[in-house]
């Protein structure tokens, strides 16, 4: 129904903005990470979904196809409403989200504010194969490795899985760590 929200932010709260599009004021909730980028005053565009809440609309807003995609893959699982979800964007950035869900992070998702371990875990059984693989040639690359090392398919799936941050490394530091 409303997916691009364009105008001037006219008041911002840590949870919220106001933007005034022809004279309208549409109040869009927000992550933290968006709100700390914009100031009273900016021009900006949002990618927006609107979610009917019992007797209420409540929209929402985000800065990337990226973030939004992921909010609403979020939003699908039970027990993960809007706010859990803008609190998971809060904390990283998508292809951090992305690399937890890869990884198996259940660390990374139990330190947002209304989500304990299991519901941690089942976040990232829902969303594991939604996630894309950060740089798949470098994760075959990095199966390939292992397996040449003397592992098996799933057992180097296994170790690659504790691989912290793989997408901001090179090959042998993706292995000396799988192996460590």
């Amino acid at each position: 129904m409303l997916e691009i929200i364009e105008g001037n932010v006219l008041e911002k709260t840590p949870a919220y903005l106001v933007i005034q599009v022809g004279g309208i004021g549409f109040k869009v909730n927000v992550s933290l990470r968006t709100s700390d980028n914009i100031k009273v005053g900016d021009r900006v565009r949002v990618f927006t979904k609107l979610i009917l809440k019992e007797k209420e609309l409540e929209l929402y807003g985000f800065m990337t196809k990226e973030e939004k995609e992921i909010f609403e893959k979020l939003t699908l699982i039970p027990g993960v409403g809007p706010r859990t979800a803008l609190g998971v964007l809060s904390k990283a950035t998508p292809s951090h989200i992305y690399s937890a869900l890869n990884q198996g992070d259940v660390k990374f998702f139990s330190s947002v504010p209304g989500i304990g371990t299991k519901k941690a875990h089942r976040i990232i059984y829902e969303l594991q194969g939604a996630a894309p693989q950060v740089s798949s040639s470098l994760y075959n690359e990095a199966i390939s490795t292992l397996m040449a090392l003397g592992l098996g398919r799933k057992e180097a799936q296994e170790k690659l899985r504790k691989v912290k941050d793989i997408e901001n490394k090179t090959l042998e530091e993706i292995i000396k760590e799988a192996l460590g």
